[in-house]
Formats: C-alpha cells, structure tokens, sequence
C-alpha cells in the first residue's frame, strides 16, 4: 500500500512537470512566487513557491480528493528535508529525508 501511495505521489509530481494547467506570475520570462497546478475539475493538484524560475520553498502536493498528498521543500529544484506523505483520508503514512 504504502509503495502505491508513493507511485502515484510519483506521479502527481510527473505531471505536474508539464506545467499543465499552472497559473503563476511570470517576471523577466521566468516563473517567480505562488504557483497553483489544477486537475481538470479544477481542484488544486500543488501549490508552492518559485524563484528565478526554480522551485524554492515549501510545496504540498494533493489528492484528487482535496486532501494533502505530500508536503516539504525544495531548494533550487530539489527536494530538501523532511517530506510528509500522506494517504487520501489525510493520514500521514510516511516520510521521506532528502540530504542536506
């Protein structure tokens, strides 16, 4: 179960890279501060912060469902830290550590 959940967080985060239904601001033709992705009903799919058109800051990623898939941050593209996984009730099932 827990490796399905990670799958499909794997997923999310791959189609998400697409920049596919994502509304953010754009200065200087680079992506910078709040940026949402939607699933086609236009739920919220992520949330999280750019700067100089890299992922910075802190990102949560949800469930179809509303509910927060996974939650942590990323410095310069890359995951950083503690990353909470969580199943599509809200329950947190894991977590996974990223270096330094």
């Amino acid at each position: 179960m827990k490796a399905l959940l990670i799958l499909s967080v794997t997923c999310i985060l791959n189609f998400s890279a697409k920049g596919e239904n994502c509304k953010g601001e754009v200065k200087d033709g680079k992506k910078t501060g709040i940026w949402l992705c939607y699933y086609d009903d236009g739920k919220v799919m992520q949330e999280g912060l750019y700067s100089d058109d890299m992922k910075n800051g802190s990102w949560r990623f949800f469930h179809s469902n509303g509910k927060v898939a996974l939650e942590g941050n990323y410095v310069n593209d890359v995951e950083k830290g503690q990353w909470k996984v969580f199943d599509e009730e809200g329950k947190q099932v894991d977590v996974i550590e990223y270096g330094n």
